[in-house]
């Protein structure tokens, strides 16, 4: 009987012994803090240059879809940034709406039957005000969405609804000298990129603005207009659209931007933070940092005769 109690007794004695003291548990919460607050970080950062690598992937597809529609078309030329089937105004909205260059390369991305349903929508209605072009641009196509946002759709134009584009052409220094790749209305052969098409700019990034304003990769009336949707200069003056109230007139065509900031829209920036992704003319894509904007001008232009590479 004895001999029992010590037993238990003994048995007790260690559990106690095992036991969490108040000041150890508190310094084993603090490590475990500690951990997360390294890990995190650690953790956003991958998932960050993931979302980069991503981007960059789905900008090269698009780059090479470029490509394809030039070696499918008799004149061998990029798409026309903004190409209009009809030159008359809507006076009804005050629109002049247009085929995006994202619609045109459709065929070229696995896309052969939401091409013809905006061909035959285009036909029948160059204005873009049917039904049948709003069933097209509500659609979202993850090749034209950068990872890094989580948005597909914008609703800027209510009640409409249309699917985002996280990637705009370069139309070249600014709106009028139309001396870039993917322009208003004119279409450029890759022998007219005599500055080199490692040397010029065709794609860059720039998320939409607030509800997806100037996002609409399909341009019809209720989503956007190619020209200000689709299509953004590299030069020092911004691409001036919409009321723009208090927003800069001029400044670098590569700067931080943010999500909730209608003025973010006139320039090119991204989520990853630090620049942005670009395709060249020759269907690379590299990333250009803030620090480096200065030289976007001299890349967008094909044939301007600037002395402009990027390390």
């Amino acid at each position: 009987m004895i001999s029992c109690q010590l037993s238990t007794s003994y048995r007790f004695g260690r559990i106690r012994n095992q036991a969490f003291t108040v000041t150890e548990l508190v310094v084993v919460i603090g490590i475990i803090g500690l951990l997360i607050g390294i890990t995190i970080p650690a953790v956003m950062k991958v998932r960050m240059t993931a979302d980069r690598m991503a981007c960059s992937s789905k900008m090269r597809q698009l780059g090479m879809a470029c490509h394809n529609f030039a070696s499918d078309s008799s004149s061998q030329s990029f798409p026309t940034g903004c190409a209009y089937p009809s030159l008359k105004h809507d006076w009804d909205t005050g629109w002049q709406n247009a085929v995006s260059w994202h619609t045109t390369i459709l065929p070229f991305l696995e896309q052969e039957a939401l091409w013809r349903k905006a061909f035959l929508a285009y036909r029948a209605d160059p204005r873009g005000n049917s039904a049948l072009h709003e069933e097209i641009s509500v659609v979202a196509l993850g090749i034209f969405i950068c990872p890094s946002d989580s948005r597909r759709y914008g609703t800027d134009f209510a009640p409409y609804v249309y699917g985002l584009t996280s990637y705009l052409g370069v139309m070249g220094t600014s709106s009028t000298e139309q001396d870039g790749v993917l322009m208003v209305r004119d279409s450029v052969r890759v022998t007219d990129i005599t500055d080199g098409t490692s040397n010029t700019l065709m794609i860059g990034e720039r998320p939409p603005g607030p509800r997806g304003e100037k996002g609409g990769w399909y341009s019809q009336w209720g989503s956007a207009v190619c020209a200000t949707s689709q299509l953004c200069p590299a030069g020092y003056s911004l691409w001036q659209i919409g009321s723009g109230v208090g927003c800069p007139v001029e400044g670098p065509a590569l700067q931080p931007g943010r999500l909730d900031d209608a003025c973010s829209v006139r320039h090119f920036w991204s989520l990853h933070g630090a620049g942005a992704n670009f395709v060249f003319a020759d269907g690379s894509v590299r990333f250009i940092t803030n620090q480096q904007a200065g030289i976007l001008p001299l890349l967008a232009t094909r044939a301007g005769g600037e002395v402009a590479s990027l390390p």
